[in-house]
């Protein structure tokens, strides 16, 4: 083997290759230049003709904000094949073509993984605080297979889970998170090093994805047109966009309605709805649309001036994707691929994006518990009455949030008025008496009579004539943080709701900060701000607060990750068509490579009669039962009590028993989880097609999702008591026999033992959720709050059909010393009945149960199902540690399965 292995080159900033270490770089030309990262990432890039830099030294000098600085390549074992300009990995062959084109393609099966077709830079003038500069805007294409699906770019309101064919503004906003990461149905993963305004599939790209439709002046006026498809049958793909110029979109009211001109049935593209704080470009599909029909469009916004785009049929074509961005004065992407990854490559591509921008951390136990919040607490007396209520009524949570408005009359900023919140540590305390963690609501903003504003003006580090401060300034980041320091982390506050880090009405367009033009950092305003507490937190309070940081953020960057920032996804409306958008939002999220969501569970706008309104709920309940399958569980409303008990006994008693303490029963196999989220890159809320890659029906799934490897959720979005499930078979035997479960019914026990789509009716006590056969799923006891009782006895629920394999781990819950820790290792063998534990590995900790019971249930109908403990267990095993232990688990007499 041949490595081809450059110096420093003139090395700046703080990235050369893939990191801080030099690495395998590759000198194609002038203008491209390829490093290999490792077996798995190949990072290449672009610079256009005629710079004062060719692209190794570019490509050596440029300092990343989404790379972590502890990324770099290693010595990787690859060849080189001069005359062929071939590049060999153990997964990879990269092929460089005559026009500098490459195509990437799988080392075991030859298949082409994307070939990379086209790039374009385009020259343009932008515009800083000192006045217009030079710069170019960049597109770069990639080919796509028919059938192909792609995912990930951050989190959209947009109800599509396949980006492929789909035009996706790239821009912060309230409701839409940005992170330019996408991952193929085929499992290789593209990371945009970009870090201005950028879009996918940009209408007018330069792989053709759409065609102007029509175009609408005036506002609220309804436009008819006529669309005859003439590509085919299929969905077709309509594109909005609401606003030309950026920045005019805020909240907008959209309806598209599609009639066969004949007669028939109507085709609504399935997202139209009112929608708040969005973007000023949206896509939507028009679904099984047939070719040479005449259809009538019916159009409706409220922006005066709007174009609207039409492409399809949808996933047919082939035709590839572009990634544009306004400002880039040069190509910067990873490639990557890892086919060996478990459970499917797509796994892979996300783990290796990890490695890139950094590990995703596991944070406290407490934050996978529940979180009260809403806006807000007006006073302390309020705050601590609430708190108290909870712990009276038996209504388990761990946290709980201030939101805005606690500075009272001093002014926007970290600071307490002491008219309402007399003593704010005291209140803190109180609640950590409760055992309750407390958040506070942090803006970047800061009203221009306040102390806070007065020092970071004179410092020079407000965004021109704004109130918001330049986080991408060092010194800027140390005092923001101390702010919060003196107000909060001084005081025992656990963590930090960073809000409208986005930030809200761009502040920071066509200014100077301290990296230089804002909009070439347009997106990572929040990146920054995150970037601010975190490294604070760890350096001040690593024996406390800092030891596992948790913020909560309403925008996101590639990166973020590594900051212990979780996104919610911002002020959404209370409707069933949200709900259904908040599913695949949080699908997409976290195939962008960010393992942690959240949301607005009832939504944050409200309807104004919810307390009494039974329609909403249910609207509610069914919420609730979502949220409590994502990974961070959090309630909220905009002008809300929204503490249960204010909708009512009834309502409170079906989301406490039907969610909050399944929430907490299922935490040992819910910790377990992130656990290998932070270890090895995992993502614990997973869309379908991430366990089932090889069954294409999975790939358009928008709606249920698996829940780490074994549960299978299957949200009710609509005012409906019914929807359809799609059972999957594993792909390694589809042909299962029919009286073979594939899952059971998580309360009644009732296996399912075909695949396909199923329509199942769920009671409003219940969820659609269902556990795979062959699972081991760990229960902890009736909680509180996390760390009220320890598992023992741990109930381990075993659902026969398939050998299984689950890893429970623990620790103390909070400490940073993660080799401090155990792990048990649990087998399944179905065909002899047989449960393996084995001893336990791990250094311990303080707390730690030394001696301990497993309570064993094989799950048949009515034995074994529910939120309740089972208090028939099949067998009980004591447990020391010491030793592997075999059970025979067969199903016990006088226990009668329906």
């Amino acid at each position: 083997m041949v490595s081809v292995l450059l110096g420093l080159m003139g090395q700046r900033g703080s990235a050369n290759v893939c990191g801080m270490l030099p690495g395998s770089l590759i000198h194609v030309s002038d203008t491209v230049a390829v490093a290999v990262c490792s077996d798995s990432i190949v990072r290449v890039v672009k610079v256009p003709g005629g710079s004062h830099e060719n692209a190794s030294t570019s490509l050596l000098a440029r300092t990343s904000l989404m790379v972590q600085q502890s990324f770099a390549a290693k010595h990787v074992d690859f060849k080189y094949d001069h005359t062929t300009k071939t590049i060999y990995t153990k997964y990879l062959i990269v092929s460089i073509q005559e026009n500098h084109s490459l195509v990437f393609t799988d080392a075991a099966t030859k298949k082409v993984l994307t070939e990379e077709k086209v790039y374009q830079f385009s020259p343009k003038t932008d515009v800083d605080g000192r006045g217009p500069y030079k710069t170019f805007s960049t597109a770069q294409a990639w080919s796509l297979v028919p059938g192909e699906a792609l995912y990930g770019g951050g989190g959209f309101q947009n109800g599509i889970i396949d980006y492929a064919d789909a035009s996706i503004n790239l821009i912060q906003f309230n409701t839409e998170a940005i992170v330019p990461f996408f991952v193929s149905s085929k499992g290789y993963g593209i990371l945009w090093d970009n870090n201005g305004r950028s879009m996918l599939n940009p209408p007018d790209s330069i792989i053709k994805r759409a065609v102007p439709f029509l175009e609408k002046n005036g506002a609220n006026a309804t436009v008819v047109k006529t669309f005859v498809p003439k590509e085919g049958n299929g969905d077709y793909m309509f594109y909005i966009d609401m606003c030309p110029d950026y920045g005019c979109g805020f909240s907008h009211y959209i309806n598209l309605t599609i009639v066969p001109a004949s007669g028939g049935e109507m085709k609504t593209v399935q997202y139209w709805d009112e929608l708040s704080n969005l973007p000023d470009g949206i896509s939507g599909r028009a679904p099984e649309l047939i070719e040479e029909v005449e259809y009538t469009v019916y159009f409706t916004c409220d922006m005066p001036n709007v174009k609207v785009y039409v492409a399809g049929p949808l996933g047919q074509q082939g035709k590839g994707f572009v990634l544009q961005s306004d400002i880039a004065p040069l190509i910067d992407y990873y490639f990557v691929w890892d086919p060996a990854a478990f459970p499917s490559s797509m796994d892979g591509a996300i783990a290796r994006y990890r490695d890139i921008t950094g590990a995703a951390p596991l944070y406290g136990e407490h934050v996978y518990g529940f979180w009260q919040c809403k806006e807000h607490y007006h006073n302390q007396t309020e705050l601590l009455s609430a708190a108290a209520k909870f712990r009276a009524l038996k209504i388990p949570v761990d946290n709980f949030v201030q939101d805005w408005r606690y500075w009272g009359t001093l002014g926007w900023g970290p600071q307490w008025d002491k008219t309402i919140y007399p003593d704010p540590q005291g209140m803190v305390e109180a609640l950590h008496d409760e055992n309750i963690r407390f958040m506070v609501s942090v803006w970047s903003k800061f009203d221009n009579f306040t102390s806070f504003y007065k020092t970071m003006h004179q410092k020079g580090h407000i965004l021109g004539t704004s109130i918001y401060y330049d986080p991408w300034s060092a010194e800027a980041r140390e005092i923001f943080y101390q702010f919060s320091k003196k107000a909060h982390f001084s005081i025992g506050v656990d963590s930090l709701w960073l809000d409208a880090t986005e930030p809200e009405g761009f502040p920071h367009e066509n200014q100077s900060i301290a990296l230089g033009a804002a909009n070439a950092y347009f997106n990572t305003y929040s990146l920054m701000t995150t970037k601010a507490i975190a490294d604070g937190m760890r350096e001040d309070y690593f024996s406390a607060q800092g030891r596992r940081v948790f913020s909560l953020t309403r925008s996101s960057f590639a990166g973020q990750q590594r900051s212990g920032a979780a996104l919610w996804s911002g002020d959404i409306q209370a409707k069933w068509d949200s709900l259904r958008r908040q599913i695949s939002s949080s699908l997409n999220y976290q195939m962008s490579g960010m393992p942690y969501w959240s949301e607005d569970i009832g939504g944050f706008f409200r309807p104004v009669d919810q307390y009494t309104n039974p329609q909403y709920h249910t609207l509610l309940i069914r919420w609730f039962q979502f949220g409590c399958f994502t990974p961070i569980f959090r309630v909220h409303g905009g002008a809300s009590n929204t503490e249960l008990w204010n909708y009512g006994q009834e309502v409170q008693d079906v989301i406490v028993q039907s969610t909050i303490r399944l929430r907490y029963r299922l935490l040992p196999y819910i910790y377990s989880g992130f656990w290998k989220v932070g270890t090895s890159g995992w993502t614990m809320q997973r869309a379908m097609v991430m366990d089932y890659q090889k069954d294409p029906k999975t790939y358009k799934m928008n709606n249920q999702f698996m829940f780490g490897s074994e549960l299978l959720v299957a949200p009710l979005f609509t005012e409906a008591q019914t929807r359809e499930v799609y059972f999957p078979s594993p792909s390694e035997s589809p042909q299962k026999l029919a009286s073979h479960p594939l899952f059971y019914n998580f309360f009644s026990g009732r296996k399912i033992c075909s695949s396909g789509s199923t329509t199942v009716t769920v009671p409003v006590n219940e969820i659609a959720l269902y556990v795979k056969a062959g699972s081991i799923l760990p229960l902890g006891p009736d909680l509180q709050y996390t760390r009220e009782k320890l598992p023992d006895p741990l109930y381990l629920r075993v659902y026969p059909g398939a050998d299984g394999d689950f890893i429970l781990y623990e620790d103390d819950g909070e400490s940073a010393d993660f080799l401090k820790s155990t792990t048990i290792s649990f087998h399944w063998n179905d065909a002899d009945s047989k449960l393996s534990i084995s001893a336990r590995s791990g250094k311990g900790f303080v707390g730690m149960l030394t001696n301990r019971s497993f309570h064993i249930v094989r799950v048949c109908e009515g034995h074994g199902t529910g939120v309740d403990i089972e208090m028939k267990p099949d067998k009980i095993v004591s447990y020391d540690g010491a030793k592997a232990i075999d059970v025979e688990v067969p199903q016990r007499e006088g226990i009668e399965c329906v």
